[in-house]
């Protein structure tokens, strides 16, 4: 009976599975325990080097003064990054001097090496971990720095997001430009991208000693560039209340026909006239506000409402009286959200 092909079957399948639970379990248990190793291990790092680092910072007066602090690192992969981990945590907590001393220990020739060569390499944990490196150290030379504009055209769009992140690190005002508007033509690229990637480069754009101009601008007039990825642009100079665009809104705002694909863009452009108290562009704001879309209208409402003045009050009174019923009914629930202001 135990001779049948059924029974052997079974005896195999059997022996099969104990052989698979058998693995599974090992596997588990040494997974389990490599990991309690590693996490004791990183913790004595951090015990060891966590002095050592707080001392350099307290003492240190030169970038030479890191290199016996680095010395101490082996060139282990596991102890690098551990290292840089720790460094990049500290910075969280320091400031000023302090945390400009840590960046001594980052940009160590020990660690450039390591990390530029991970940009190379063949798998996309190597090179996410190098931009993370290189947008935290701020040193992009110009032969890092071609291998991460490389890195931007990838089909991944977070090697490429990494890869732009890093850039905009650079010093190099022209770098860190292409590098953004590269990755505004990508089709792929999520706006919560796009809009980090834009507080980035504005950032670094308003620290330095002599701003380059006109950079936003070229955005919004660039062709290539979609009209959703320049209404990030609109609702970021919106929302920073960076005033030194007004005029160029209201002239923008002027060059544009009003179409259905323009509508998204006009309607951000009208809110930013509002919220940036382009007195000027009132006329122009009112002549929208007769347009039969309703949303339009409620938009130049809340704009004129905010530019404020006798002129656009009574404009908007007389719109009241002669407006279907939803449309008036949401331009009072707007107008009554600025009471302070009489209207």
């Amino acid at each position: 009976m135990f001779g049948t092909p059924t029974y052997q079957a079974v005896i195999f399948l059997v022996a099969v599975l104990s052989l698979i639970f058998i693995f599974l379990l090992g596997y588990t248990f040494w997974t389990r325990t490599k990991k309690k190793y590693w996490d004791r291990y990183g913790r004595k790092f951090r015990d060891m080097f966590a002095p050592l680092i707080f001392d350099f910072v307290d003492s240190a007066r030169k970038r030479s003064d890191a290199d016996p602090v680095v010395r101490k690192v082996t060139r282990r992969r596991e102890d690098i990054e551990l290292f840089i981990d720790l460094v990049d945590d500290m910075a969280e907590i320091l400031s000023g001097d302090d945390r400009h001393k840590l960046g001594w220990l980052i940009k160590n020739p020990l660690f450039d090496t390591y990390y530029r060569k991970k940009l190379t390499s063949a798998r996309r944990s190597d090179q996410l971990l190098a931009c993370v490196y290189y947008t935290k150290s701020g040193d992009v030379k110009l032969d890092v720095a071609v291998q991460l504009f490389d890195l931007c055209s990838s089909n991944d769009i977070k090697i490429a997001y990494g890869a732009a992140k890093a850039l905009q690190s650079s010093t190099n005002h022209e770098m860190r430009f292409y590098a953004l508007k590269d990755f505004f033509v990508r089709t792929d690229a999520t706006e919560l991208m796009i809009g980090e990637l834009l507080h980035l480069f504005h950032h670094n754009l308003k620290n330095n000693s002599q701003p380059p101009k006109d950079s936003l601008k070229q955005l919004l007039l660039d062709k290539d560039i979609l009209k959703e990825r320049k209404d990030v642009v609109i609702e970021y100079i919106t929302h920073h209340n960076l005033y030194e665009y007004s005029t160029f809104l209201h002239q923008y705002l002027q060059r544009i026909l009003y179409r259905p694909d323009n509508k998204s863009l006009i309607k951000n452009l009208i809110t930013a006239i509002g919220v940036l108290r382009v007195e000027e562009a009132a006329h122009l704001v009112r002549s929208y506000a007769s347009y039969p879309d309703p949303d339009l209208r409620v938009c130049c409402v809340e704009a004129l409402n905010q530019l404020g003045g006798e002129e656009n009050l009574l404009f908007i009174t007389n719109m009241l009286l002669d407006i279907e019923f939803d449309v008036r009914k949401r331009i009072i629930q707007t107008l009554v959200q600025d009471s302070d202001n009489g209207h």
